[in-house]
C-alpha cells in the first residue's frame, strides 16, 4: 500500500506539477505569474518538469518522468510485456479501452497533430504537426505536419489524410457512427487543406483550450485516406483497421494478433521520429505482448523472468502483496512505476427512474465508504477524490470535508442515507447495476455497499462491447465508471449530454453550459472557477455522479529495461515505447 511517505510524494508532485499549468514560470525566480491567455504558436504549453532529483524517483519507485535519463540508449532487442486481455476491437475511433491502447499506442503513437510529452504530461507539444497557430481566440487553428512522415505501407501521411481522418471521425457516411471522441472535435465548422502539409480548421466559435482535446492519448489518427476511402466507396462503411493490416504511423508495426495468446509489433523503419540525442526511433526492435487473463500468473512470470513488464489496466496493476515479494526476492533487479490512474466512479441514468429522484442519488452518495474502499478495494493504493485529480487548480480543496467523502462524519452520514431510503420507501428496491467483467473488485465492493444501504443490486458483469451499445442507448439505471483524462477540455466529453458514449445520462443544460464555458473561457484564473463549480454541481449538489477515489497504479519492469516514461497520471499515456531501450 502507498506509505504516509510515498502517499506525500504523489500529492506534493501533482500539486507543483498542476501548479505549473494554471501559472507560467517566470525566468527571474521562483515568483508565480498567472498566464491569462493559452498559447497561440507550436510552443508546448508553460509547464516545467519536476527535477528528477526532487520527485522522479525513490527507493526504486518512479513517479513520473524518464528513468535512466542520461545513459546512451542502445539498439536492439525484443520486449516481453504482459497484456491483461484479447484487443476488445481493432478501431480507436470507437474503442478507448486500455486492453486496446496499451498495443496500439505502439502502432500509432499516442496522441494525434499534438499530444502530451513524455516526460511530463501535463505539457502539450506537437506530434504529427511540426507547427501550429491559432486565430481569433482558437476559433482558427492551421497545423503544419511534420515533413516525410509515412505510413507503414510507405505512403506519405499528408494534410489530406488529417483532413479525411478529421471527415470520418466527425461526419461519417450512413450506416457508419461517429467516434466516441466527438466532443472533442465536434465543434468543427470548416477543415481546408491549404497544402500537402499544412491544414487549417475553423470552429464554430472560439476554442482556445482545443490542443486539450487533441492531446488525448486515445484520439490517434487512423484509417489512412488512400487504403479505406475507396472501401467506404464499396460500402464497407465498418471497415476496422485489421482488414488492412492495422497500417499506422507510429513507431512499431504490427506482425501478428495470435487471440487468446500474443500480440507482436515490430520496429517500423519509417517511423519520423527522433530522440533526444538525435538518433532514429524506436529503439527496440519490437514488443511481444503476452495475452495473460491472470495476475497472479503475471506476477509469477514477472518474478521468474519471463516478463521483462507488467500490464497496464485495472484489475493488473502490482497490488501491495506482489510488489513486496518482488521487492524481496528480486531487489535491485527490479523498478516500479507509481501513477495516479482515474477517478472511480458510479454513473446514474438520471433522466429514467429511478435515479431521477435526486433523493435516491444522495443517499448513495452519503453512504459510500470511500475510506473503507481504498483499503479494500486497492490495498491503499488509490486517493479520495471526485472529478479532478487530487491537489488539481481545477478541483475543489475541500472535497474531503464534503457530506460523504468526509471520514470523521462517515458513520452519521450513512445513517442519514438510510433514512432516505426508508423514508422514500426504497427499501429493497431493486436496480440493476451494469458493471464491466473486468471490474470484479470494484463490483463486489460496490453491490456490498448498496445492499447495506438497504438496496437490493443486480449486477450485470459485461464486456466492453455490451456496455458500449447500453451505454449509447441509455438502456441501464446505474454503471461502474473509470474516466481518465488529463485536461478540462478532454474532460468534457464524459458529461456533456451530446454525447452518447457519454457514462452519466442527465438532461441537465446547466452542466452543458458549464462545459462550454470550460471549453472557451481562456482566462485560466476564471476558468479554474467554472471548473470547481462544475465539480461541485455536477458530483455533490446534483450526485449525477458518485465519485469514489483516484486509483493509484502500480507498474513492475525488470531492471535492463530502460527509457520507459512514467505518466504523471493516466498509464494510457506513453504506451508507444519509442524511446524504450533494453540494456543487455
Amino acid at each position: 500500500m502507498i506509505s504516509s511517505i510515498q502517499q506525500k510524494k504523489v500529492q506534493v508532485l501533482l500539486t507543483l506539477a498542476f501548479t505549473m499549468i494554471l501559472f507560467g514560470c517566470s525566468n527571474d525566480g521562483p515568483e508565480l505569474t498567472p498566464q491569462a491567455t493559452p498559447p497561440t504558436s507550436s510552443e508546448p504549453t508553460p509547464v516545467s518538469e519536476p527535477a528528477p532529483e526532487e520527485i522522479t524517483e525513490s527507493d526504486g519507485i518512479v513517479y513520473g518522468g524518464v528513468r535512466n535519463q542520461g545513459e546512451e540508449p542502445q539498439y536492439g532487442g525484443i520486449a516481453t510485456f504482459s497484456h491483461r486481455r484479447d484487443l476488445p476491437g481493432s478501431d480507436p475511433m470507437y474503442q478507448s479501452s486500455i486492453s486496446l491502447h496499451n498495443v496500439i499506442g505502439s502502432v500509432y503513437g499516442r496522441g494525434s497533430l499534438v499530444r502530451s510529452k513524455r516526460e511530463d504530461v501535463y505539457t502539450i507539444e506537437g506530434f504529427l504537426a511540426d507547427t501550429w497557430k491559432s486565430e481569433q481566440e482558437g476559433k482558427i487553428w492551421t497545423f503544419t505536419l511534420h515533413p516525410n512522415i509515412k505510413w507503414h505501407d510507405g505512403a506519405p501521411l499528408t494534410a489530406e489524410d488529417v483532413a479525411y481522418w478529421l471527415e470520418l471521425a466527425t461526419n461519417p457516411p450512413e450506416g457508419r457512427s461517429p467516434t466516441r471522441f466527438l466532443s472533442n472535435l465536434q465543434s468543427i465548422e470548416q477543415v481546408e487543406v491549404l497544402d500537402p502539409l499544412t491544414i487549417k480548421v475553423t470552429h464554430s466559435s472560439p476554442n482556445p483550450h482545443w490542443l486539450e482535446a487533441l492531446s488525448d492519448p486515445k484520439l490517434v489518427i487512423s484509417h489512412p485516406k488512400h487504403l479505406v476511402e475507396k472501401e467506404i466507396q464499396k460500402k464497407n462503411v465498418k471497415i476496422q483497421p485489421s482488414e488492412y493490416g492495422w497500417v499506422a504511423a507510429g513507431p512499431f508495426k504490427m506482425l501478428e494478433y495470435d487471440k487468446g495468446s500474443i500480440v507482436r509489433v515490430r520496429r517500423s523503419d519509417t517511423y519520423f521520429e527522433q530522440g533526444v540525442t538525435g538518433l532514429s526511433l524506436p529503439y527496440m526492435d519490437g514488443i511481444d505482448f503476452g495475452i495473460m487473463r491472470d495476475r497472479s500468473a503475471m506476477v509469477s512470470a514477472f518474478r521468474a523472468g519471463r516478463l521483462d513488464g507488467t500490464s497496464r489496466g485495472v484489475g493488473f496493476h502490482i497490488n501491495p502483496e506482489a510488489e513486496n515479494k518482488i521487492r524481496e526476492e528480486m531487489q535491485e533487479k527490479a523498478w516500479f512505476g507509481r501513477v495516479l490512474y482515474f477517478p472511480w466512479a458510479s454513473m446514474f441514468n438520471s433522466v429514467e427512474p429511478p435515479f431521477n429522484d435526486i433523493k435516491l442519488r444522495k443517499a448513495v452518495n452519503l453512504f459510500l465508504d470511500r475510506q473503507e474502499g481504498v483499503q479494500t478495494v486497492h490495498g491503499g493504493n488509490a486517493v479520495v477524490g471526485s472529478i479532478w485529480p487530487p491537489g488539481s487548480p481545477w478541483g475543489n480543496s475541500d472535497v474531503n470535508e464534503w457530506e460523504g467523502f468526509r471520514a470523521s462524519t462517515k458513520e452519521q452520514d450513512r445513517n442519514e442515507a438510510r433514512s432516505i431510503i426508508k423514508d422514500a420507501g426504497y427499501t429493497n428496491l431493486s436496480v440493476e447495476v451494469l458493471c464491466r467483467n473486468v471490474y470484479i473488485t470494484q463490483c463486489e465492493y460496490f453491490d456490498n455497499q448498496l445492499r447495506e444501504l438497504g438496496l437490493n443490486p443486480v449486477l450485470n458483469m459485461a464486456d466492453i462491447g455490451t456496455i458500449e451499445e447500453k451505454t449509447q442507448s441509455g438502456n441501464y439505471q446505474l454503471q461502474l465508471a473509470s474516466m481518465p483524462s488529463l485536461f478540462p477540455s478532454e474532460t468534457a466529453a464524459n458529461y456533456i449530454s451530446t454525447n452518447p458514449h457519454a457514462l452519466a445520462r442527465h438532461g441537465d443544460p446547466k452542466v452543458d453550459e458549464l462545459l462550454d464555458k470550460i471549453n472557451t473561457t481562456a482566462d485560466a484564473i476564471e476558468r479554474a472557477k467554472i471548473t470547481k463549480e462544475f465539480e461541485r454541481y455536477f458530483s455533490y449538489e446534483q450526485s449525477y455522479g458518485t465519485f469514489w477515489w483516484w486509483e493509484v497504479s502500480v507498474l513492475a519492469y525488470r531492471s535492463h529495461v530502460k527509457g520507459v516514461p512514467i505518466p504523471h497520471q493516466n498509464v494510457q499515456n506513453n504506451t508507444d515505447y519509442a524511446t524504450t531501450w533494453l540494456d543487455e
